[in-house]
């Protein structure tokens, strides 16, 4: 066994697509104390990826799963 560190820019790619990041965000909830909490988790592992937040701030966020939440139903 190595003690090679994981890459976060290999395996959080994918947290580009909406879909995925909303997911993942899903996924993130039962660990946190808040819907908040559970997105900045999700905010900080696309920005090591990128450089930047995939959203502007969780406002701007919420309205993005609320249209995603009416399309996916």
């Amino acid at each position: 066994m190595t003690n090679e560190k994981i890459d976060p820019r290999r395996t959080d790619a994918w947290l580009t697509f909406k879909d995925e990041f909303i997911r993942e965000y899903y996924k993130q909830l039962p660990h946190c104390e808040s819907y908040l909490e559970a997105y900045e988790a999700i905010e900080q592992r696309y920005h090591a990826v990128f450089g930047r937040r995939r959203f502007k701030d969780y406002a701007v966020f919420r309205s993005t799963l609320s249209r995603w939440l009416k399309e996916n139903r």
